[in-house]
C-alpha cells in the first residue's frame, strides 16, 4: 500500500515501501504524448525506525500536506517521518490503521459585529 503525496515542487507524488526502503515517486508528463511515474528518492528506513521483527513490513498510511511528513505504521507503532530532515517521531500505537488524514488547522468564524 502507498499514499499520494505532494512533491517539493508542488506536483503529484506517491510514496510506498519496498523491503526496508521508502520509495518516493513523481508524476511527470513528457512532450504531451507520454506521462508516467518516475523514481525520485529512496530513503532507507532501517536506521530510522525501530523494528522487532523484520518480516513484518512497515506501511505508508498517510501524508501531511505542506509539511513533507509521511505517516508510517510499523509493528512498534505509528511514526512520522519528515522527508527532508529524516527525523522520525512516534505518534501512536499500532492498531491496524488503513489511512491517516491529518487535520492541520481550522478557522472558526467569529460573531459578526453589528454597528448601529
Amino acid at each position: 500500500m502507498g499514499s499520494a503525496i505532494i512533491t517539493e515542487d508542488g506536483g503529484l507524488g506517491f510514496a510506498t515501501i519496498k523491503g526496508n526502503n521508502l520509495h518516493l515517486w513523481s508524476w511527470l508528463t513528457g512532450d504531451g504524448n507520454s506521462a508516467g511515474w518516475t523514481p525520485r528518492r529512496v530513503i532507507q528506513l532501517q536506521s530510522l525506525l525501530p523494528v522487532c521483527n523484520p518480516s513484518i513490513p512497515s506501511e505508508v498510511i498517510g501524508f501531511a500536506e505542506g509539511t513533507d511528513t509521511i505517516f508510517l505504521e510499523t509493528e512498534v507503532g505509528v511514526f512520522t517521518l519528515e522527508i527532508i530532515s529524516g527525523k522520525t517521531r512516534k505518534v501512536g500505537e499500532t492498531g491496524g490503521y488503513y489511512a491517516i488524514l491529518p487535520y492541520m488547522s481550522f478557522c472558526a468564524p467569529g460573531t459578526p459585529v453589528v454597528q448601529a
